[in-house]
């Protein structure tokens, strides 16, 4: 993916609570502009931020997209491919994951050319 069309998020709890409404903004965006491009969302499992300087809240990836999905229409939806990352990699959790979100993607993996491969089969 270039870099230019390269969006992160999640450096505080606006960009994580606001993930469904960027989500639906680049949607709208590419529609109007008569794409039909697929979005593709990697999102951490482990989500947290510290609210009022002291306390550390956690959120889990995995159900802030299956909320994000569950409210896009089908169209839209088909127009996603949203995985979750993380290095809880056990049976159980993978399962979880799948049921929330397209699919698992390990964070083991880092090198360049192993993401491209680990990605060819879910995509």
């Amino acid at each position: 993916v270039e870099k230019s069309k390269r969006i992160i998020l999640g450096k505080n709890p606006t960009e994580i609570y606001g993930f469904g409404d960027t989500l639906n903004s680049l949607l709208e965006q590419d529609e109007s502009d008569n794409n039909n491009n697929k979005i593709f969302i990697l999102m951490d499992e482990n989500l947290d931020y510290t609210c009022d300087s002291e306390s550390q809240v956690f959120l889990s990836g995995s159900k802030v997209v299956q909320e994000t999905l569950q409210k896009l229409s089908p169209r839209d939806e088909q127009r996603t491919f949203a995985l979750v990352r993380s290095a809880n990699d056990s049976a159980k959790e993978v399962s979880l994951y799948k049921s929330r979100t397209h699919g698992f993607f390990p964070k083991t993996i880092s090198r360049h050319e192993k993401v491209q491969e680990a990605l060819m089969p879910l995509w």
